[in-house]
């Protein structure tokens, strides 16, 4: 291993799950330790925060869209159970109101 070569580590390409190290040229230093632009760990930390609030903002949407079409649900099932009754089961149910 080189002085001068990046000691972040890559994933080896194919079926294997080993890593090796960066061929890159180590031009920033870091706690003591040669790292190129992609690894610096600086760098790596602000790209991960960045990729978490993407993901957080798509998942709050997600959830905002699935909410809405489960409300969508349940209003058209109301809807249903209310054209099957009568009005005479309406003016049941405004006396029952008109109680409480």
């Amino acid at each position: 291993m080189e002085n001068n070569m990046c000691v972040g580590e890559v994933h080896e390409d194919g079926r294997s799950a080993g890593f090796h190290q960066c061929c890159r040229k180590g031009s920033l230093e870091y706690k003591g330790k040669k790292y190129c632009k992609t690894h610096y760990p600086p760098n790596e930390e602000a790209k991960r925060k960045e990729r978490e609030e993407r993901w957080e903002k798509n998942w709050a949407e997600r959830k905002k869209e699935w909410k809405r079409e489960s409300n969508q649900e349940r209003l058209i099932s109301m809807i249903k159970k209310l054209e099957s009754y009568d009005k005479s089961d309406f003016e049941k149910l405004k006396k029952l109101a008109n109680k409480c």
